[in-house]
């Protein structure tokens, strides 16, 4: 079981997870192989946002199944959180661990009794608002040449339609210091682009010992020497700080791209969402956006079809894109 191999599903929190899954396994003397086909051990790291990506993922496992029998399947992430015994009652699953488990994945499958022959063992210890989230290395990025830098993980928002605060667990942040650090390590390490990112990236801090503030952090970050480009992932707009555009108006190692999902142009399907804004208070901050970053690119998400909505809403939707 001297290699191993990492499959992703979802967003790029999940991609920084199995960075530093990756980084774990390989300081406990193991190996990525190129495909699975012949890796020791393969390790699934999933989403579950929607019924459709639970199913790709029990596809995915039967397949690798199928196709790598000998291997040593573990599932991990938002999935497995929400219904671990459905994944582990697939034939050839080892081991599903939570996500309050995952950062452990490393030295629970090294352990001597992973490799007896267990299958559908489940590791899943609640999410604890009191514990801390730690920075995990991220250089091993499986390819990728911008590594993700996870800075805060779960989420507080309790959007009606939205399972992730029930898998990632109360909003938790990681310790400025403690970011910075990781971030020169990627320098020295030649990384020319870091993306910074988050479950709910727009509320780091807080909660947290001091209260730091995102806009805060950011203008720590861009001073750092030798830094290439910095990018933000999603951030909510009901949580993006107006500071951050000036920063990234003032700082050319900041890309000009702010992706804020909107959701709805509609005010009454915002409500239903529990959304605590409007669609004019979305428009204005893109228009100040725009006034202070001409050339900035732009990105949004959008939900059509909600339960109850009406065509003049998704006409507002409209109008508002």
């Amino acid at each position: 079981m001297s290699k191993f191999c990492v499959w992703t599903f979802g967003c790029r929190c999940n991609q920084a997870d199995s960075a530093a899954i990756r980084e774990s396994l390989c300081r406990h003397s193991m190996s990525e192989s190129e495909t699975h086909l012949d890796a020791g051990l393969i390790i699934l790291n999933t989403c579950t946002v929607t019924h459709r990506t639970d199913q790709q993922i029990r596809q995915a496992v039967r397949r690798l199944h199928r196709e790598n029998p000998a291997a040593r399947i573990v599932v991990t992430g938002c999935y497995a959180e929400r219904d671990p015994d459905a994944l582990a009652s697939i034939p050839g699953v080892n081991l599903v661990l939570g996500n309050a488990d995952k950062e452990r994945l490393a030295q629970i499958v090294v352990d001597r009794e992973f490799g007896s022959g267990l299958l559908g063992r489940i590791i899943h210890t609640p999410l604890d608002a009191a514990v801390d989230y730690l920075i995990r290395p991220m250089a091993q990025t499986g390819g990728k040449t911008r590594p993700i830098v996870k800075l805060q993980d779960g989420c507080d928002a309790r959007c009606s339609y939205c399972i992730v605060p029930y898998v990632r667990g109360p909003g938790r942040s990681a310790q400025p210091e403690h970011i910075l650090a990781e971030i020169r390590s990627l320098i020295d390490r030649g990384f020319q682009e870091i993306v910074l990112t988050g479950v709910h990236l727009g509320s780091f801090g807080q909660g947290a010992e001091g209260s730091p503030r995102l806009a805060d952090l950011l203008r720590r970050i861009v001073e750092l020497p030798g830094l290439g480009r910095i990018r933000l992932s999603s951030i909510e707009p009901m949580r993006f700080d107006r500071a951050i555009v000036s920063i990234a108006a003032k700082q050319p190692s900041f890309a000009h791209h702010f992706h804020i999902p909107v959701q709805s142009g509609s005010d009454r399907i915002l409500r239903l969402m529990k959304r605590p804004y409007k669609a004019a208070r979305f428009h204005d901050l893109l228009q100040h956006i725009r006034s202070e970053i001409p050339d900035a690119g732009i990105g949004t998400d959008i939900l059509t079809g909600f339960p109850g909505e009406t065509d003049q809403d998704f006409e507002d939707t409209c109008k508002l894109v």
